[in-house]
């Protein structure tokens, strides 16, 4: 009879825990450090919202002109804004993400780089590093998906090969941080270049966070 008891309570138990796992919650929760004023990230809020998966969006802790060192030290800064009359930290934010998408440069780009050809390179590695430092930040409080997308060559064919040396060396950091990149370079038909990297999002979400 003990036996018998034994394997029931292993069976119910066993029962409960496969229940609990395929009930679990699954929404999620999501953080926009959208620099650079495009819209991967209001398309990205309406996919997941499409899913019924959409715990919570954040955002508001970055400007338009933001530059990389900026936003590091909004982190450092433990930078609060106000979410529907109540204050939030972005590194409590960071924490509870599900999900992180980031684009950064492209200020630190018009400010150094376009303005100073003899020294591009110099001044890219300068970006790299700080990209690379902030990263790096965000790992230690973010434990969940953070989406790093590329920078994007606005500036015509001269630019080409110095944007596809940052976005190889932002490839690498964010493969050791184990945080996904999206390099828009890879993207052969330019002229739908904003689609096209929405659907790498997706298909991130998709594969990455919902499966």
């Amino acid at each position: 009879m003990k036996i018998k008891t034994i394997i029931i309570t292993g069976i119910v138990i066993i029962t409960i825990f496969v229940i609990y796992l395929t009930t679990i919650d699954k929404r999620i929760y999501y953080l926009d450090l959208n620099i650079n004023n495009y819209h991967y990230s209001e398309e990205t809020k309406k996919y997941i919202l499409s899913k019924n998966k959409l715990e919570k969006f954040v955002t508001g802790y970055t400007k338009v002109d933001d530059r990389t060192t900026d936003l590091i030290n909004n982190i450092k800064q433990n930078k609060k804004i106000k979410i529907e009359d109540k204050s939030q930290a972005i590194k409590n934010a960071l924490i509870k993400a599900d999900l992180v998408t980031i684009t950064t440069g492209k200020s630190d780009l018009l400010y150094k780089i376009l303005n100073s050809d003899d020294k591009a390179y110099e001044y890219a590695d300068e970006i790299i590093r700080d990209i690379e430092k902030l990263m790096k930040l965000l790992r230690e409080y973010c434990k969940e998906d953070i989406i790093l997308i590329g920078l994007i060559n606005e500036y015509g064919n001269q630019y080409q090969e110095l944007f596809q040396y940052i976005n190889q060396k932002l490839g690498e950091i964010c493969y050791e941080n184990k945080i996904f990149f999206i390099n828009p370079m890879s993207i052969k038909n330019t002229s739908k270049i904003d689609e096209q990297i929405e659907k790498q999002i997706k298909q991130i979400i998709q594969t990455e966070i919902l499966n």
